[in-house]
């Protein structure tokens, strides 16, 4: 395996976070319980003078003015991270060295210093049913002819091979579709809550708010400290009192939530305009590793490097290569050689060198400042599965 994190990171205690955005938010307390963070940093000026579970927020200049040195781990992705790396080397400070992203740190540092697979954050789908027909949809709602709901057996089985490879998660993400059509959902999220919930630090439920959640929701969700992140589709679909009520709901039972004003997507150009990012090995790679995602998926005893590509093979639209995914059937049956294969196929050491989709599509990385307008929505064809 390639390692990237210099000697100097076996011992450390002391750490800043970098980032207190969409994606540090429900992943940042797991860092606060283990190590000593000394400082947040974030540019939003609606964040300065505040703190975090009594660690101060504050901007890049006051904390490089004041010569901290601690390491620095970025919790973002997409454009964020790429434009906070570049910040940091224009300060001087060197990448695996003086700072790493989180994915890297988790996926590197727990496996080579501990011992432990520990993985920053794996996504699973319910269902391919919505309630909404998103037409740049990147989990491709769309083009599904027929919609799925999968077997809860089937979930909580790829739950079990997967732990039995994984010790430790950051964050495990559910979505569909729109989750909360899910009829077994109640079952699954006790499953996983009662069984794994010791070895996630942080379970995420995906949902645009316009079902409301029953009774019997709220209480496991309550159970398991489960984080619902509410994606606000408002600008284009009018459903403000629904959402509302959604909200309401919530804070009376005393859940945690976020909500993530839809405004503007990035245009991944996948199916619907005919792209090349690409056509070396190499070039592709790159790509590949530009995009960091961080949307590795779980289904149906495989892992898939990308969620976009798992849905894409789904719907019948583009046919996945045998490198693009892992058998986890296949790892459990050697645990340790399983445990490895699975952590470097996750930090990007594919059979191929790239995955097969990344050649059509523009990703979240540098490569793509093509966006449209979030929640645009389109005509549903073919039917609705069972």
């Amino acid at each position: 395996m390639n390692f990237l994190l210099d000697e100097s990171w076996q011992d450390i205690k002391e750490i800043a976070i970098y980032g207190f955005g969409k994606a540090a938010q429900g992943n940042i307390d797991s860092f606060i319980d283990q190590f000593n963070v000394i400082n947040i940093i974030d540019n939003n000026k609606s964040y300065l003078g505040k703190d975090y579970r009594g660690v101060s927020i504050v901007n890049f200049d006051t904390w490089i003015n004041d010569n901290c040195g601690e390491k620095i781990i970025i919790i973002a992705a997409g454009k964020a991270l790429h434009s906070i790396k570049s910040t940091l080397c224009m300060a001087g400070k060197k990448e695996y060295i003086d700072f790493t992203d989180m994915d890297a740190f988790v996926n590197e540092w727990y496996w080579r210093f501990k011992g432990k697979i520990c993985i920053g954050k794996v996504t699973t789908s319910v269902t391919t049913a919505c309630t909404f027909n998103c037409q740049y949809c990147n989990m491709l709602m769309p083009y599904y002819k027929e919609t799925k709901a999968y077997s809860c057996e089937m979930l909580c089985k790829d739950a079990d091979m997967f732990f039995t490879l994984v010790d430790y998660v950051t964050s495990f993400v559910i979505i569909g579709g729109e989750p909360l059509i899910y009829k077994n959902l109640c079952s699954y999220l006790e499953y996983l809550g009662n069984r794994y919930g010791s070895r996630i630090a942080n379970i995420q439920l995906i949902t645009n708010g316009s079902i409301l959640p029953s009774k019997e929701l709220l209480n496991i969700v309550q159970k398991y400290n489960i984080e619902i992140r509410i994606s606000d589709y408002t600008l284009t679909m009018p459903y403000e009192s629904r959402l509302k009520k959604f909200v309401d709901m919530l804070e009376n039972n005393q859940i945690k939530y976020i909500v993530f004003k839809q405004e503007e997507w990035l245009d991944f150009g996948f199916p619907h305009e005919k792209i090349s990012m690409g056509e070396t090995k190499e070039e592709l790679r790159e790509h590949m590793l530009n995009c960091h995602g961080m949307c590795h998926w779980l289904h149906n005893g495989k892992y898939y490097y990308c969620s976009s590509a798992w849905s894409a093979n789904e719907c019948g639209i583009f046919e996945l290569q045998e490198g693009d995914y892992l058998r986890l059937d296949e790892l459990v049956k050697t645990p340790l050689e399983g445990k490895e294969a699975l952590l470097k196929f996750h930090i990007g050491e594919l059979q191929h060198g790239y995955m097969s989709l990344c050649k059509y599509c523009r990703g979240f990385g540098d490569a793509n400042n093509k966006t449209v307008k979030a929640g645009i929505q389109i005509k549903r064809e073919g039917k609705s599965g069972k």
